[in-house]
């Protein structure tokens, strides 16, 4: 029988066909960890065709497929213990079709939401949610697929919400096209009919991979304006955010609490000090005068001490009609002084959009530290008890992480009426494979000798379960479920008979993603 790789070969050409030990391994661990046994081989397509008939080929082989987009999941997304290929989607990456008049675009799913963005920027426009923090790097299929929040969320929601229509390969390696699309109509009415799109968003690949997506588009809204607040207790800064939401035109609501102003302060806005944030915010400006102004506010910021503040709440206002902008920006500054915020230079909320997408450097810590998140996702009547347990645990937990050395800072965020609580473990530990393969020159070159810490990096874990299981036992939903999280063991019977049933149609063998979302392989 010819070997699995040759046939891959055949389809697609040997050279995009990677088996050696390193890339096996890379692409068989994500930001939580790493998978048992490494991937057989990687697979590179060139085109929705390739996609299909390697899917086809892996069914008929026994072989779980595992699409992996720009490799950014922290729970799990793609690793699987059994034999495997893993899905390197990122050569299909066109910018198919910009279509001003319908207010649509068509995508490749291997795209990177910093590419699309700036592809549309050319044009004045933009999709309404436009990427993930990590959109250097993320991809638009891997974000539909584990969903995900942040530029553009507060008005638009989750990425999902930017979508009118999917191709799709299913477990046969049949192409398909679903929404619209599939109904051969109008491209900007993704519901023609019952809304089936809906099944493939966050479905963590368990039901297709995505090979293309029709998203909508919409006028790039005038330059923003930015407010920043601090805030001394987490009750205030709840108070604020619940009353934030009934303003529309808020682009973007998010906070830290101190042990991330600390991080900030040791890392990331140190760099506030160089000629490349200067010019950034500078860049952006509408004046020379307002540019002034801005760096003023930046230095402004250092003097204030980042590292001092309890809490911080940052906005983008970014109304369609730039004649809306001060109207708004003042009725959220009067929220927030309202629930006890004091302004404070808004230079954090300025520096991240004057460039949206950055190389990522958080996944290793000023002195080399392991980073790794979760989070649960909650209604206004559910937000704040579910973030006093969260410091609750941290308060339980204060002498061991002392003892180990661990930091904890919180992300707080808002999208549309929903609320985003983060926690973020930090410690010391020897780069993982990940890391090293993401992190910069410089990061490798500093932390390169750094011990392995095993004990810590197991507490790390299992404080982290304790914040996973604390969001399910209070009712919070969660992106990019993969492996991670729970999900099906908390269905009602007849919303899991669903679920089950559209696996066994889409994906007959179970070879697409197994594990995820709770779906074990059908043969299991």
């Amino acid at each position: 029988m010819t070997s699995l790789i040759d046939s891959l070969g055949g389809i697609i050409g040997a050279e995009r066909v990677l088996d050696d030990p390193g890339a096996r391994r890379m692409f068989s661990e994500d930001i939580s960890g790493e998978a048992a046994a490494p991937v057989q081989a990687i697979v590179q397509p060139a085109s929705a065709e390739d996609v299909g008939e390697i899917v086809a080929l892996a069914r008929k082989r026994g072989i779980a497929i595992l699409p992996r987009g720009g490799g950014m999941s922290y729970s799990c997304g793609y690793l699987h213990d059994a034999e495997a290929l893993a899905f390197d989607l990122r050569d299909l990456s066109r910018v198919i079709e910009i279509n001003e008049e319908a207010r649509c675009v068509t995508v490749e799913a291997g795209c990177t939401w910093a590419k699309l963005y700036d592809a549309l920027d050319e044009r004045d426009l933009r999709t309404p949610f436009f990427g993930p923090l990590s959109g250097m790097a993320a991809t638009i299929g891997g974000s539909l697929s584990q969903n995900g929040s942040f530029f553009g969320s507060g008005s638009y929601g989750y990425a999902a919400e930017s979508v009118i229509g999917l191709e799709i390969a299913d477990g046969t390696g049949a192409l398909h096209r679903i929404g619209s699309w599939g109904a051969r109509r109008l491209p900007a009415l993704p519901r023609f009919g019952p809304d089936m799109v809906g099944a493939f968003l966050g479905d963590c690949g368990a039901f297709g991979v995505k090979t293309k997506a029709l998203l909508r588009l919409i006028k790039k809204p005038p330059t923003p304006a930015f407010l920043s607040f601090s805030f001394d207790t987490s009750q205030q800064i709840v108070a604020a955010m619940m009353t934030l939401r009934d303003i529309p035109h808020l682009a973007e609501v998010w906070a830290f609490d101190k042990a991330a102003h600390r991080n900030l302060a040791r890392s990331g806005f140190s760099v506030l000090e160089s000629v490349g944030i200067a010019s950034d915010i500078a860049g952006k400006s509408g004046s020379v005068l307002s540019a002034a102004r801005n760096l003023v506010n930046a230095a402004g910021m250092r003097s204030a001490r980042l590292d001092k503040l309890t809490w911080s709440l940052h906005i983008v206002v970014e109304p369609p009609l730039k004649s809306l902008l001060g109207e708004i920006a003042d009725a959220a500054s009067k929220t927030c002084a309202a629930a006890g915020g004091s302004p404070i230079p808004d230079t954090i909320p300025r520096v991240t959009r004057a460039r949206p997408f950055r190389k990522i450097k958080a996944l290793v810590g000023q002195d080399g530290e392991r980073w790794l998140p979760c989070h649960g996702i909650f209604s206004g009547d559910a937000y704040p008890a579910a973030l006093q347990s969260v410091e609750d645990i941290l308060k339980n937990r204060e002498a061991d992480l002392e003892d180990h050395s661990i930091r904890a800072p919180i992300l707080l965020a808002s999208v549309g009426d929903e609320f985003i609580i983060e926690p973020q473990l930090m410690w010391p530990d020897s780069l993982s494979g990940f890391q090293r393969s993401h992190a910069t020159d410089d990061q490798v070159k500093a932390h390169d000798r750094n011990e392995p810490r095993p004990q810590t990096r197991a507490l790390a874990l299992e404080i982290r379960r304790e914040f996973m299981d604390l969001f399910a036992q209070r009712g919070g939903a969660s992106m990019q479920i993969g492996r991670s999280y729970r999900y099906r063991e908390d269905l009602l019977p007849g919303m899991d008979g669903m679920l089950t049933a559209l696996k066994t149609a889409l994906d007959p063998d179970g070879i697409l993603n197994p594990g995820v979302l709770g779906l074990a392989p059908q043969s299991a």
